[in-house]
């Protein structure tokens, strides 16, 4: 018997993209959203945010923050409890790749990668 696919009313409702998760959430960018999904007890939307830009890269997902870029090189590091943009960061050339968190000197950075193959990081703040 071939396997079916059971979809997810959630997640068939935002229509992902790209995905990234960890032990109870999925960040899940469409086109020009971003959505935080809890998984537990029962799948739930916890925020959802629009952007102007269709989103670039796949996203990132750490304990403090949900990581999104556009298809022009700009960062959204956004509040991982509300979707709020804590930091627009304007990289200016498309990116490729998912974006790190690392620390640096004690603060946290995120590090890119772009089309060119060109790498910088920024402080969050």
């Amino acid at each position: 018997d071939p396997v079916r696919a059971v979809g997810d009313p959630v997640l068939n409702q935002i229509g992902a993209g790209q995905v990234t998760t960890d032990s109870d959430m999925a960040l899940v960018v469409g086109d020009r959203s971003a959505v935080l999904v809890r998984f537990a007890p029962a799948a739930a939307v916890v925020w959802r945010q629009e952007q102007t830009r269709p989103l670039g890269v796949p996203p990132l997902l750490t304990s403090a923050f949900a990581i999104t870029a556009d298809d022009q090189g700009t960062l959204y590091i956004r509040d991982r409890a509300t979707g709020t943009v804590r930091q627009r960061l304007v990289h200016g050339t498309p990116l490729v790749g998912t974006p790190l968190v690392i620390d640096m000197a004690g603060a946290p950075a995120t590090v890119v990668c772009d089309r060119a193959g060109q790498a910088a990081a920024y402080l969050i703040r």
